[in-house]
């Protein structure tokens, strides 16, 4: 797919909540769908306001004394005329609802977006300390087999470590299969396929403290 020069400068740096947003409004298949509907829609209420091309007619007689009579006539459909304004209503409604569609489906989208970053990144973060803990736990597996070469412990307490061992990269398989999971979902919200070097960035913040009281809250809404 062709990426759009703005999605693609974005996409060039290490992407966040925010650009992954406007990527998604960029590229995203749905929305592009949508607005040639809208874009249909608009096209319908056009036509609803026009009427068709009038019909001229010519007539000519010849008189029995030799003379010629002439007649012009200028017609336009009758029920074309009549249901003209109910055509332009029932258009405008059409075209109220693919508006509002529209912006239902964008303000859908960025919430889609924005959940599925926060999961991508989440899954990450963890990735990363399920890494380090399946990295202690095969080092102490190694120690553990040493110190029973030496006679230092029993060969249930090394298994024991091995075990413990062998479960916590099997967890750091699993956490790394959620990261790629997310990631899919995250990119075909975006519109995005996925490369090898497109980052995107793991840093959640801390929620913004809402101090706003019940007017305040009311009068924005």
């Amino acid at each position: 797919d062709v990426l759009d020069v703005q999605a693609a400068e974005l996409l060039a740096r290490p992407v966040d909540a925010d650009a992954a947003v406007q990527v998604a409004l960029l590229q995203s298949p749905r929305l592009r769908a949508l607005f040639a509907d809208l874009g249909i829609a608009q096209a319908n209420v056009y036509d609803a306001t026009r009427l068709s091309n009038p019909s001229l007619g010519y007539e000519s007689l010849s008189a029995s004394g030799g003379g010629t009579q002439t007649t012009w006539s200028l017609s336009q459909g009758f029920m074309e005329v009549l249901f003209a304004g109910h055509r332009n209503r029932q258009g405008r409604y059409a075209l109220l609802e693919s508006q509002q569609r529209v912006a239902h489906e964008v303000l859908q989208l960025e919430a889609d977006v924005r959940a599925a970053w926060q999961t991508h990144a989440a899954t990450s973060l963890s990735a990363r300390l399920r890494s380090g803990s399946a990295h202690a736990a095969q080092v102490s597996a190694e120690l553990a087999g040493r110190f029973h070469e030496a006679g230092n412990i029993s060969a249930l307490q090394l298994a024991r470590e091995q075990a413990a061992a062998s479960s916590a990269l099997i967890a750091l398989r699993a956490q790394e299969a959620q990261v790629t999971a997310a990631r899919g979902r995250l990119l075909a919200l975006m519109g995005v396929k996925d490369a090898p070097d497109l980052e995107l960035l793991d840093r959640l913040l801390l929620p913004v403290a809402l101090d706003a009281d019940l007017e305040t809250l009311q009068a924005i809404a």
